[in-house]
């Protein structure tokens, strides 16, 4: 797993990772016994969630702390709706980390940029990490990656720690079982 911190110093290496997120402010309850971690992933679909739960549960494992991540989960769509959409706003203004987890292939849809956007003039003055998340795939345009980009130039000037994570989205149950039943019909293992 490689988590890259936007900005200051990061090192992805395991025993810098326990050290660098244990410094850090939003650390208060990573102490051994704490309450947990409080994260909000706000995904694009099933497998973009998926990924987003997989590299924390990797990061608690890191960590190597008695703790756990209290997650709270919006799908994209979701934030169409005004009522929903305050509500992920006020569980994001609670969160230690907000993890925005998605493709990557095309833009960030208009109600999501409108969320992150309200959510980011009303958080108060706490520390606390945005994680982006996109697919493996999209590593090699990083650069040009639109969403990145604007995420890069709304949290320069705030408290935020802008985070980035490039991974493979896990496959769903119905994914597994398709595909395992098409090695069967082909007559491979």
């Amino acid at each position: 797993m490689e988590i890259i911190k936007e900005r200051g110093d990061f090192a992805a290496a395991p025993g810098q990772l326990r050290q660098d997120w244990a410094s850090t402010e939003t650390s208060g309850k990573f102490e051994e016994g704490g309450a947990g971690v409080v994260a909000l992933i706000v995904h694009e679909d099933l497998r973009t969630g998926l990924r987003a739960r997989e590299a924390l549960a990797k990061v608690e494992e890191l960590l190597e702390l008695e703790t756990h991540f209290v997650l709270n989960l919006y799908r994209f769509g979701m934030l169409e709706d005004p009522e929903l959409a305050k509500a992920a706003t006020e569980q994001a203004q609670q969160s230690d980390i907000v993890f925005l987890s998605l493709h990557g292939d095309r833009d960030i849809p208009p109600a999501v940029r409108d969320w992150l956007l309200n959510w980011l003039e009303t958080k108060d003055l706490e520390p606390c990490a945005l994680v982006i998340s996109l697919d493996a795939a999209t590593r090699e345009v990083l650069e040009s990656n639109s969403t990145l980009n604007f995420l890069r130039v709304v949290t320069a000037p705030l408290e935020v720690d802008l985070f980035l994570h490039a991974g493979a989205a896990p496959l769903t149950a119905l994914e597994r079982t398709t595909r395992s039943n098409r090695q069967a019909l082909a007559g491979r293992p």
